[in-house]
């Protein structure tokens, strides 16, 4: 059999897979109340591991087949944070040396073991970890990061002597402080302090570090690009489906040609979406760290910024007033598009960087 048909086979029994948990698991009324999270069972069905090697208990799943889980998890609304504490570590844990560091990293991501997050972003339009503000020296850290995942163990990006590092510290540290803010795209994030904290490793440093982070911020980019596509996607359907039972003029608000223009257009936002998505995840696999990669990654973070925004306006426009409402799901989606909009770049920071990396200015 061909390889690309094995390949594909998998992928889509790893995507049912996980529709089966989410069904099982999971529904919208989560979101509308405290619940326990679902994080032990993704690590127990070993949806968290799947973009590490099978040496390492993982399904290697790679960028194609990432997206089409983001996909999945953001259709759904799933507010457990999966690209921060899933895939980005796991992207980490491959560029690191074997040893208790990455041996730890990969416990948090196959068992029950705690989970780590990429500590890096400085201040709200970022898209790059450095140049960095924080430091390290003589084994202490100083800096401040916002919006991070909460997680026991952080890897935090800094400098010292100009140099950057990548340096694991423990989240219960001394001169660690931690404000929690509630995250619009579910759970809950936290501006973290650091104030001569002991770090317990630098497990990245120099080149390696910056190419490190760089690729796992990519990896995050365009998980979170599928996951708002993902989003946009099933607020989409929310809105079809109130077109065809919301009756005007004794007919189906969907039967109004002008109505139904619009929906096209809610279709081709995200067909033009999805194409640049799994585009992009075909380039990363091939060449993580290249130019093309980057600017497809970026092209399409872009594209899912702007077709969630416009499942959002089209979404409370055509529910009419109910939409502006708490009691209607569509304040659910719109708030996860809210949160996901900027996580890892916003649009206007993505489509810099795509000129910037050489791209069509049409793209």
């Amino acid at each position: 059999m061909n390889q690309d048909i094995r390949k594909g086979e998998f992928l889509s029994m790893v995507q049912e897979s996980a529709q089966a948990f989410v069904a099982h698991n999971h529904s919208r009324d989560r979101l509308r109340a405290a619940s326990p999270s679902l994080w032990g069972a993704l690590v127990d069905v070993g949806l968290t591991a799947a973009l590490l090697p099978e040496t390492d208990g993982g399904a290697e799943i790679g960028a194609v087949g990432v997206v089409r889980l983001t996909r999945l998890f953001g259709r759904a609304l799933l507010p457990e944070p999966y690209v921060a504490l899933a895939l980005v570590p796991s992207v980490l844990a491959l560029a690191m040396p074997r040893g208790e560091q990455r041996n730890s990293l990969i416990s948090g991501l196959t068992s029950e073991g705690g989970a780590s997050a990429l500590c890096w972003q400085e201040h709200g339009n970022a898209i790059d970890a450095w140049s960095s503000r924080s430091r390290l020296i003589a084994g202490r850290l100083s800096g401040q990061k916002i919006l991070s995942p909460l997680a026991e163990h952080l890897l935090v990006t800094a400098e010292t002597d100009g140099q950057p590092v990548l340096a694991a510290v423990h989240c219960g540290e001394a001169g660690v402080s931690v404000k929690t803010r509630s995250d619009l795209g579910g759970g809950i994030v936290a501006d973290i302090g650091f104030q001569d904290a002991p770090m317990s490793e630098i497990v990245l440093e120099g080149q390696l570090a910056k190419d490190a982070v760089e690729r796992a911020l990519a990896m995050g980019a365009l998980a979170t690009a599928a996951q708002l596509l993902g989003v946009a996607e099933g607020l989409n359907a929310l809105t079809l489906e109130h077109l065809s039972v919301r009756q005007q003029f004794g007919r189906p608000l969907g039967s109004f040609q002008a109505l139904q223009h619009r929906a096209v257009d809610l279709h081709m936002a995200t067909a033009l979406g999805e194409a640049s998505v799994e585009q992009a995840a075909e380039l990363y696999d091939a060449d993580p760290d290249g130019n093309a990669a980057r600017a497809a990654i970026s092209a399409a973070k872009a594209r899912a910024c702007e077709a969630a925004a416009l499942a959002s306006r089209e979404a409370i426009q055509l529910h009419g007033a109910i939409g502006f409402t708490e009691e209607s799901d569509v304040s659910l989606f719109v708030r996860a598009i809210l949160g996901l909009t900027s996580r890892f770049g916003g649009a206007l920071a993505h489509r810099r960087r795509f000129l910037a990396l050489g791209g069509d200015a049409n793209a």
